[in-house]
């Protein structure tokens, strides 16, 4: 028991350090000498828990993406799980418009191509997280079963490939523009009608500016007030 409570902790300080230097220093420029010191561990242990970089990213990633969900879920109690989605959507946009630190990590997260699936490497959140998401689509939004595999491969593959693009031209469209787009796209896709997802998507926009978010050394964080707009695309 004492050593696999010691296996743990040791893992926490890994990824609390992986946080830090991501967020702060970048994912490409961080080593693994600069995450033992930080972490103040053996770098041999860091290769025994996670074995790459890209690996203890995915971690990082997922943890975000964990810590975002459950607040959405606190603080949204009363939406429809479908507005829920749309609502951590249009967080992760703005996330990713107005935190410099954040986006130069997803930006190197898919270049990498860390955000691909791999069930081996998912942690226990987020693999909750995500596998509800799945079955909630293919329950009922898919209507064409012998298209849902590759559907849902299609939706899989999308944040990484859209994420890429708008970090690349941010100039390009609003936030909000960004994210009604995105959810649009892989609504189509799924074969959501526009009258199920038109009027959710709305209500979540709205329900979304309701809250602040930051990702602060890549730990996320909520709470209510009105969320001031950044405009990209004016002087």
């Amino acid at each position: 028991m004492a050593n696999y409570e010691n296996g743990l902790d040791t893992k926490a300080k890994i990824i609390d350090a992986c946080k830090e230097l991501f967020y702060l220093k970048g994912f490409e420029k961080t080593t693994f000498k600069d995450i033992g010191q930080l972490a103040g561990v053996n770098q041999g242990l860091i290769v025994y828990y996670f074995k790459n970089k890209n690996i203890l990213a995915s971690t990082v990633f997922q943890l975000v993406m964990s810590q975002l969900m459950e607040q959405i879920e606190r603080q949204f109690q009363k939406a429809e799980n479908l507005t829920r989605y749309f609502i951590s959507d249009f967080l992760y946009f703005r996330l990713l418009y107005e935190d410099e630190n954040f986006r130069r990590f997803m930006e190197s997260c898919c270049i990498n191509g860390v955000l691909h699936k791999n069930p081996e490497t998912y942690e226990k959140e987020y693999e909750k997280y995500y596998d509800e998401i799945i079955q909630f689509l293919e329950r009922d939004y898919i209507a064409d079963v012998t298209l849902k595999d590759g559907l849902i491969a299609v939706y899989e593959g999308m944040k990484d490939t859209y994420t890429l693009y708008i970090c690349r031209n941010l100039d390009q469209m609003t936030i909000d523009v960004a994210a009604t787009n995105y959810i649009t796209i892989y609504c189509h896709l799924l074969d959501i009608p526009k009258d199920v997802y038109g009027e959710r998507m709305l209500r979540a926009e709205l329900l979304s500016n309701q809250v602040i978010v930051s990702v602060d050394r890549l730990n996320f964080s909520m709470q209510k007030g009105h969320h001031a707009r950044v405009r990209w695309n004016e002087e």
